[in-house]
């Protein structure tokens, strides 16, 4: 934040951006290629479950309860909290750094690995299933507070 100020921090940001784009696609192979499918088994597939489930509840469950605190209605509450149930970022960079580390093992390396990328790809049909319901919440309202004016 301090740094921000600087004219040069720009020009820096746009370097580290351009450097970012290009390792990136890297990092995503490393981490592939660090699977072994071959040796997962049903315990992996049963860890990568029990991963998923808590992972989407804990998220929506703590988005949820966020703006009930801040007095949104449910509907917009549901749909915030439908928002932030993709978790693959972070999930990925700390599993593989602790499978590099030795605290992971493959299997739960592996479990980790599925449970981030299940949730990136679910998420957007979660997301526009909570957001036509909010659109259908929204439109109703209007249509009862336009009835109740013109009575």
């Amino acid at each position: 934040m301090y740094f921000a100020e600087f004219e040069t921090s720009s020009h820096i940001h746009e370097k580290f951006d351009t450097l970012t784009r290009f390792l990136l696609p890297f990092f995503f192979i490393y981490v592939g290629l660090r699977l072994h499918f071959d040796v997962m088994g049903i315990s992996t597939l049963t860890i990568a479950v029990a991963l998923i489930a808590v992972a989407i509840i804990t998220k929506y469950l703590g988005g949820f309860a966020g703006c009930k605190i801040c007095r949104m209605n449910n509907a917009d509450s549901n749909f915030v909290a439908s928002c932030i149930i993709a978790r693959g970022d972070i999930a990925i960079i700390v599993a593989t750094l602790a499978h590099t580390m030795g605290l992971f093992d493959t299997d739960m390396y592996a479990a980790v690995i599925i449970m981030a990328v299940t949730t990136q790809i679910i998420a957007p049909v979660v997301i526009n299933k909570m957001y036509r319901k909010t659109k259908l919440c929204a439109d109703t309202e209007k249509k009862e507070e336009a009835e109740a004016v013109s009575e």
